[in-house]
């Protein structure tokens, strides 16, 4: 199975505020199924994992969706067969590739305000509070710093060869000792150059690490 196709239904997932209930494995597919905190909508996540959807793969979805009660049906595939599309289509159901565009799903500056949800809960979880301004964080200086890379000398140890890392200078005028913070910091340069393909791959990287997060019992990586 491609592993983009999970993560991008289980990014969607989180997105459209649905908590996930269930992880089901079929020989064709994965479904994933989730319901809101806060109403009775339910969702369920199909996801293909052959090459390509074809009619009867999407008959086979559609007599799951009739066994489930669930307010909404997505699909996912890395490709889909034209009748199998239209014959989901008919059914307004949705269909994702792994190219999925989060901008037909939520707008970017709704997009933004999640990554930063998330941010300020990877935060909590590792530091026990969300800072007041980017001063209090502790996981971002700009006091120059020796080059880990070539030890402070400004070459590759053993060669003349200036280090890749601080071009020579043997140190850093900026680092980044949390990866939570690095990611907000590239957050806020995507979203103001709107480049929504690379908040969305933010996003991505935040929901692994609250993942794991949760299964290490709250222990987020720096």
């Amino acid at each position: 199975m491609n592993e983009h196709l999970f993560e991008n239904a289980e990014l969607l997932m989180e997105i459209e505020g649905y908590e996930q209930e269930s992880v089901k494995k079929s020989e064709n597919a994965i479904t994933i199924k989730g319901s809101k905190s806060d109403s009775d909508k339910t969702v369920l996540m199909y996801i293909v994992t052959s090459n390509v959807m074809d009619v009867n793969q999407a008959n086979a979805a559609l007599q799951i969706l009739e066994k489930e009660n669930v307010d909404k049906f997505i699909v996912f595939a890395n490709r889909f067969i034209a009748a199998a599309k239209a014959k989901l289509n008919k059914r307004d159901i949705e269909c994702f590739t792994e190219e999925l565009n989060i901008s037909t799903v939520i707008p970017l500056k709704e997009l933004y305000s999640t990554v930063i949800d998330y941010v300020n809960q990877l935060c909590t979880l590792k530091c026990g509070a969300i800072p007041k301004s980017k001063s209090e964080c502790k996981g971002y200086s700009a006091t120059p710093i020796a080059c880990s890379s070539c030890g402070g000398s400004g070459r590759i140890e053993g060669r003349n060869r200036l280090c890749n890392i601080c071009s020579g200078t043997g140190f850093r005028n900026q680092h980044y000792s949390c990866k939570v913070r690095l990611i907000s910091d590239n957050a806020d340069y995507h979203q103001e150059n709107r480049w929504i393909n690379l908040l969305q791959n933010d996003l991505l990287v935040l929901l692994k690490m609250k993942h794991k997060a949760a299964n290490d019992g709250e222990s987020v990586d720096s």
